[in-house]
């Protein structure tokens, strides 16, 4: 249950998201969230997905077509303009962050695009919803991104954001981590 990041964000998803929610995947990468988001919003529901790469937007279409899904809206740009799309309110939203798995590794999330997306999906998400970041951190720059991410989570209100950090401790320096925020009011 608590292996990877990848099953607990599913456990989080499970447990959170809901037939009609509208969600983000800010990392579309190969589209596995995007289908499983997909399926659990339902046709009531929405899923905005968010990257920059062509090659990202292809393998998720193959993917969500394959699976007969229509209520994901694919985006070819960077999370950081999430505005320009999402004028809905937010239930959920998730970010994979590092290199397309399979694709060029030196294109990767940086810190100042990350960090101007989640604060602006901080302003569109519902009370109650949750945004869960998976920091991969073994490549280079991903502890830099992640670390300037804790930095700017740590200063949300704690009136109005809970913020937890996750990481499994008994494992190498550069496991992935797990940043989530829940904004309570």
């Amino acid at each position: 249950m608590f292996n990877n990041v990848t099953e607990i964000t599913n456990l989080i998803i499970d447990n959170k998201v809901t037939d009609g929610n509208i969600v983000l995947d800010m990392t579309m990468g190969n589209g596995n969230d995007t289908l499983y988001l997909a399926k659990k919003v339902g046709e009531k529901g929405r899923v905005y997905a968010f990257d920059i790469q062509g090659k990202a937007i292809k393998n998720t279409k193959k993917l969500i077509d394959e699976n007969g899904i229509n209520n994901a809206v694919l985006i070819n740009d960077s999370h950081e303009n999430v505005l320009n799309y999402v004028d809905d309110k937010v239930d959920f939203a998730v970010y994979n962050l590092g290199y397309l798995p399979g694709g060029d590794k030196s294109i990767v999330t940086e810190s100042s695009s990350t960090v101007k997306s989640i604060k602006d999906v901080l302003t569109v998400i519902n009370n109650d919803g949750l945004i869960v970041i998976c920091a991969y951190v073994g490549h280079e720059g991903g502890m830099e991104e992640y670390k300037d991410i804790l930095s700017f989570v740590s200063s949300l209100n704690k009136k109005n954001f809970n913020v937890t950090n996750l990481e499994h401790i008994n494992r190498k320096q550069t496991a992935p981590r797990m940043i989530i925020i829940e904004r309570i009011k």
